[in-house]
């Protein structure tokens, strides 16, 4: 009898024990398959990141050439306005060279006339 209550006192506790055995089981298995969830989430999100990446580098790839570009056609650009600028200042040297020697004129010519102020009347 007492090996019969021995049996059956090890087959509760062997069944208390698989069940214990088969709860952790689920478990793990459950959690296991949350942990597979977010790494499959993580990968997406880095496979995203490395498109957005690429997407980054292709936009930065044709900002520089578009730079590039400007400044190809801004040197040339800044070259004229330079000879411009030179040419300008040419020109206004002339114009001042004139200005004093239209007044040098003006001032002969009002002299000869006998210093009128209007230089047309003076024949």
């Amino acid at each position: 009898m007492q090996l019969q209550e021995q049996l059956k006192t090890e087959s509760y506790v062997s069944e208390t024990a698989f069940r214990s055995l088969k709860l952790e089981e689920d478990e793990f298995k459950s959690k296991l398959l949350q942990s597979e969830g977010i790494i499959s989430s993580f990968k997406k999100q880095l496979e995203n990141n490395d498109d957005d990446q690429l997407s980054n580098n292709k936009k930065n790839e044709q900002l520089q050439n578009t730079i590039k570009s400007l400044t190809d056609t801004m040197e040339p650009l800044n070259r004229t306005a330079q000879v411009v600028c030179e040419k300008q200042k040419q020109l206004q040297a002339t114009i001042d060279g004139l200005t004093k020697r239209e007044e040098a004129l003006t001032q002969t010519v009002q002299l000869l006339c006998g210093q009128t102020k209007d230089v047309s009347t003076c024949k």
